[in-house]
């Protein structure tokens, strides 16, 4: 890591350059990021713009003891939170302690793996325009115990910008995204969605609905994907997928909120209600870890929804 000490030079000619103004916010919950805020830091350097780093881990449990380097690079900043945000709640802090226009959020556990990443992003950087730049996989599997994530993920959330500009706001993630500060303000992640899930849905059909209502407001998807390194266990990951179910639920109650494709699917079965809230969802659960089958997971996904619903 380099020393703050060292960057006199580069802070003058930054601020007589002041090209482009951007803050890189990176939420973290028990992970380390030292890696992905150096090589984001380098790129940065090389760019040549005005930028910070900014790093909050949602007061985890036992905290990466290394983070706290971080503190030591030109224009970025580690913090420790005091109480638990939520992923919604953390990320509306990182933009609120953000200085400049242009805010790129990057999950804790992702890897960037294209050198021109920022400069990407860079090129593209307009008002009221959001891009996403998506996520990937490695290629080789990971130890059995965490295949599961790593199959959903390959099989269903590994999309092209071409894939996802077919539908652009339903495509939006959060792992990897600029967007203005001033639109992010009008928006922010809603913080009464608590645990994992479909805070980012809600977000992304806001943003279609100021589409409908001022065009100039756009959701743009380019092929700018980050590696994702953080695979759940099967287990962790099926508690996800109930969490995320839950919380779609509490959405559909409170927002009447009708976006998803498990949603689209539950309306043309929900004839086959009954039978479903019959289905021994702890039996299928096990049956979804142990064999990876995706059709399975779809399946016990909409158990849960009619449980819930």
């Amino acid at each position: 890591m380099v020393e703050k000490s060292l960057f006199l030079a580069e802070k003058i000619k930054f601020a007589q350059k002041k090209l482009i103004l951007l803050s890189i916010l990176i939420p973290i919950y028990n992970c380390s990021a030292i890696k992905l805020v150096a090589d984001l830091h380098r790129q940065g350097l090389d760019l040549g713009v005005e930028f910070e780093i900014l790093v909050a881990d949602d007061h985890s449990p036992e905290p990466v003891a290394g983070n706290e380097g971080i503190n030591r690079l030109a224009y970025a900043k580690y913090e420790y939170l005091p109480e638990n945000l939520g992923r919604s709640g953390s990320r509306n802090w990182l933009a609120q302690k953000a200085q400049y226009p242009y805010l790129l959020f990057i999950d804790g556990d992702m890897g960037v793996r294209d050198a021109g990443f920022l400069r990407k992003y860079k090129a593209l950087l307009a008002e009221k325009t959001v891009i996403c730049g998506g996520h990937f996989y490695e290629s080789e599997p990971p130890e059995k115990e965490r295949l599961l994530h790593w199959t959903y993920g390959r099989r269903r959330e590994e999309k092209t910008a071409k894939e996802r500009n077919k539908r652009p706001f339903q495509g939006f993630v959060p792992s990897n995204f600029v967007i203005p500060k001033a639109l992010f303000e009008a928006i922010r992640f809603d913080e009464s969605i608590r645990g994992y899930g479909h805070e980012d849905t809600l977000f992304g059909d806001i943003l279609r609905e100021m589409h409908g209502r001022d065009e100039s407001v756009r959701v743009v998807h380019i092929d700018n994907g980050l590696v994702h390194l953080g695979l759940s266990t099967n287990a962790a990951f099926m508690d996800k997928v109930d969490g995320a179910v839950q919380n779609l639920i509490r959405l559909e109650k409170s927002h009447q909120f009708k976006a998803t494709k498990l949603q689209e699917t539950a309306a043309q079965l929900r004839f086959l209600a009954p039978v479903f809230r019959l289905l021994p969802l702890s039996f299928l659960r096990k049956r979804v870890m142990g064999t990876r089958n995706l059709r399975l997971l779809d399946l016990y996904k909409l158990g849960v929804y009619f449980v819930g619903v």
